[in-house]
């Protein structure tokens, strides 16, 4: 299943798979230039996973590069309802702590 990104003020839901036969475009460009300025504008935005069906490394790399994307426009990324399985890849990858994962 293709993934989709839904932005709703400072939310972003991710859905279906998070794998390399999905991800054809990085993270931050799949939004509207609207969009992303108005991330910019506020600074922050929430990264919603709960529906999300199957993540891979490549999901992990796109992940890991919508942070930098973010952060290199002054966005500063939370992550939340993130599958375990994308906590494992990145604990296996020794990059667990760059996720800015948040309590839920």
């Amino acid at each position: 299943m293709k993934v989709a990104l839904q932005l709703d003020n400072t939310q972003l839901t991710v859905s279906g798979d998070l794998d390399r036969n999905s991800l054809k475009q990085d993270g931050w460009q799949m939004l509207s230039n609207s969009q992303q300025n108005g991330l910019i504008k506020a600074g922050r935005v929430e990264i919603l996973f709960q529906q999300i069906e199957h993540v891979d490394s490549a999901g992990l790399a796109w992940v890991l590069n919508w942070i930098k994307d973010a952060s290199a426009k002054g966005v500063t990324p939370t992550l939340s309802k993130v599958p375990s399985k994308l906590i494992q890849l990145a604990k296996l990858s020794s990059v667990a702590e760059l996720l800015p994962i948040q309590d839920d």
